[in-house]
């Protein structure tokens, strides 16, 4: 457990070393994703012209 511990900080150091150094002006993204536990088939059907 301690060894994965230590890869993944040495995986996000290097990650986030990689990301300072890149000097692209463009704007961040983000993804966002909902999971609805349980949600009916029917709400989808009925609701599917407020999705996008």
């Amino acid at each position: 457990m301690l060894r994965f511990f230590c890869i993944t900080c040495v995986f996000l150091f290097f990650n986030c070393q990689s990301n300072f150094l890149d000097n692209n002006s463009s704007k961040p993204k983000i993804i966002v994703g909902v999971v609805v536990d349980q949600m009916r088939y029917d709400y989808l059907t009925r609701l599917s012209n407020k999705f996008s």
